[in-house]
């Protein structure tokens, strides 16, 4: 007789199991009303319900697919489905039909967990994906023999769909196996806290085995996670080995959405990358209410070297993200997306979460380093406000104006430092009941923090003290560099990303902006003087189409950049630094790795070119 657990890690299922729903707060006010402006325009999310991860990234045939974790309503509840949108420039998106629903009577007739996409030797896109039955489903498959049982209240197997036609470039539909890839955990008995979210982490063919990462954990050990291997994608899948264990359970009892990658240097770094920190492990562990967590190390003969890395650390200084997944785009970029929550009760809005903006992963002296995609400049609208060269003192806060107006905004910034110990960005509430916030840098400590704070002007005349929320950390600048930041502000939600490829997403509601209205953003210095090198904040158009056909595919060689061709006035002189425009040159050409010296000899080599064919011509 299988005796039931209290289930140690139930990460995306709620933790008020009466009625199956998770929450981090009380019901939200049924009556109130939403506003058009009350949603993100430029960060993928269903049209309405509850959003969890992002699931099964990858480019197909030129075209970029992202599935997520999808349930009408704004809680989680059981019959989660796999939702589908797709783009082809990794920033204007179209919802597609939902690509993974459950089966009554079979293995996922309460659930199309979370997993993965990847594409075979044949071509054919496969998704991989835990598929959850509850024990008390009389019609659903039995539950496995005792020693694969693990005594949760729902039993977990691994299943996979492909496309049902291989013409359609939109893959629209999918069709599941018709039995599952591993019914059943191995025989470890209840000593498993759960095994879900497969990976696939090494490509097959060609004699070479498929690697498959399963999340995990071990009853007094603490998160784990298994290897699977198979000759074929698609069938002969068996346990192979534990990839690493944690030390202890500090790091979390149960592992959830595993994956293990090999990164590229970062386009700018100075020395060769350390073979021994190239992979990066990234776990989310227990439940979303704990941040996502990251190893830097390496990957010998099946294992990852847990005691020899860097890490843990955070994959984001936030409070937000959780259960992230990537893929390697065409152009051998490490793209991810992480699933960012709300701070609000379920019922609050007629949605909750969504995607973070695509980043790109890679290392840079030995440590993670993020960066928003290139590709995510274009939703800039004509509309920006920029100064440079401006000091800014304490007491005389700088305020971001005409012609900008809302809170659909992408903001750059570049300070130095004078006296001042912290630089700060003042966010203002748009209504009496809405959040303020506060973007922090402290100097001295390199610390970057976002403070969040409740707004009762009505019933207490103030600042609510005891709702403010705090996050954030250090973001490890070199000497005497300036703060270099990249703000995403869309509704309530805010992605900061540093110089030194460190970001912070969090929540922030404001509320509704009157029409016109400006967007209540302060630059402030505090203990003396900054100065700010330039700052350019434009508005956002929405990432979202009807027709995704009608969207014309990028040229194969088009190579997305940040170039940003403005207006001359008397306040945006000097905005293009020298830099700034040698890095974009060389970006665009590919040339990132050429020296100063190799770019002016090229361009020597192409001159001479020139006048040899005008001097034979003519």
């Amino acid at each position: 007789m299988t005796v039931l657990r209290d289930h140690v890690s139930f990460g995306h299922l709620l933790q008020n199991e009466e009625d199956g729903a998770w929450s981090n707060g009380e019901e939200g006010n049924k009556d109130r009303q939403e506003t058009p402006v009350e949603r993100p325009r430029f960060h993928v999310m269903p049209e309405s319900g509850w959003m969890n991860d992002p699931n099964g990234p990858i480019q197909h045939n030129g075209v970029y697919h992202l599935f997520f974790q999808h349930n009408t309503g704004t809680r989680w509840s059981w019959g989660i489905d796999w939702s589908h949108a797709a783009s082809k420039d990794l920033v204007h998106w179209q919802h597609l039909p939902v690509a993974l629903k459950p089966t009554k009577g079979w293995y996922d007739a309460d659930g199309c967990f979370s997993g993965c996409c990847v594409v075979g030797e044949d071509g054919i896109p496969t998704i991989l994906y835990t598929a959850a039955r509850r024990r008390d489903d009389k019609d659903a498959p039995a539950p496995p023999p005792s020693p694969h049982d693990l005594g949760l209240i729902f039993i977990e197997s691994q299943c996979a769909a492909q496309p049902v036609s291989g013409e359609d470039n939109l893959l629209k539909e999918w069709k599941k196996f018709d039995k599952p890839l591993l019914p059943m955990a191995p025989g470890m008995g209840n000593t498993l806290a759960g095994w879900r979210d497969p990976f696939v982490f090494e490509k097959g063919g060609n004699g070479k085995e498929w690697g498959l990462l399963i999340g995990t954990g071990i009853e007094n050990k603490g998160g784990s996670v298994m290897v699977y291997k198979s000759k074929s994608l698609s069938e002969g899948w068996r346990f192979d080995r534990f990839l690493c264990q944690a030390p202890s359970t500090n790091t979390g009892k149960m592992w959830e959405c595993p994956s293990l990658v090999k990164l590229q240097p970062h386009p700018t770094s100075k020395r060769n990358l350390n073979k021994a920190f190239e992979y990066l492990l990234c776990i989310s562990p227990d439940a979303p209410t704990n941040a996502t967590i990251c190893y830097l190390g390496d990957y010998v003969n099946g294992k990852f070297l847990l005691e020899n890395a860097i890490g843990p650390f955070q994959l984001d200084l936030g409070d937000i993200l959780y259960a992230p997944n990537s893929f390697e785009d065409s152009q051998g970029r490490r793209v991810i997306w992480g699933w960012l929550q709300e701070k609000k009760p379920p019922g609050y809005l007629t949605y909750a979460g969504c995607q973070s903006v695509p980043r790109l992963m890679w290392v840079k002296d030995l440590e993670l380093f993020q960066e928003p995609a290139e590709e995510m400049s274009q939703l800039r609208s004509e509309t920006f406000w920029g100064v440079t060269n401006v000091a800014l003192t304490e007491g005389k806060n700088l305020e971001v104006g005409s012609p900008v107006t809302g809170h659909f905004l992408d903001m750059e910034i570049v300070v130095e430092r004078g006296t001042a110990q912290f630089f700060g960005i003042q966010l203002s509430h748009f209504e009496n009941d809405g959040e303020g916030g506060f973007i922090s840098y402290d100097w001295n400590t390199s610390n970057l923090c976002f403070i969040n704070q409740s707004i009762h002007s009505k019933t207490t005349g103030g600042k609510d003290e005891q709702n403010a929320r705090v996050c954030g950390g250090l973001t490890y600048p070199n000497s005497g560099d300036p703060l270099r930041l990249r703000i995403f502000i869309d509704y309530s939600l805010i992605e900061i990303f540093t110089g030194t490829g460190k970001v912070l997403s969090t929540r922030c509601y404001r509320g509704s902006p009157a029409p016109g209205s400006d967007p209540k953003i302060e630059f402030v210095a505090v203990g003396g003087d900054v100065k700010i090198i330039r700052a350019k904040v434009f508005e956002m158009s929405s990432i979202w189409v009807k027709r995704l056909e009608d969207q014309p595919l990028p040229a194969k060689d088009e190579q997305f950049d940040q170039i940003i061709i403005m207006p001359k006035s008397k306040d945006m002189q000097g905005f293009a630094r020298n830099d700034d425009c040698y890095w974009n040159v060389k970006r665009m050409c590919g040339l990132e790795s050429l020296s100063c010296g190799k770019l002016l000899i090229l361009a020597a080599v192409a001159i001479l070119w020139f006048v040899v064919m005008w001097w034979m011509v003519w």
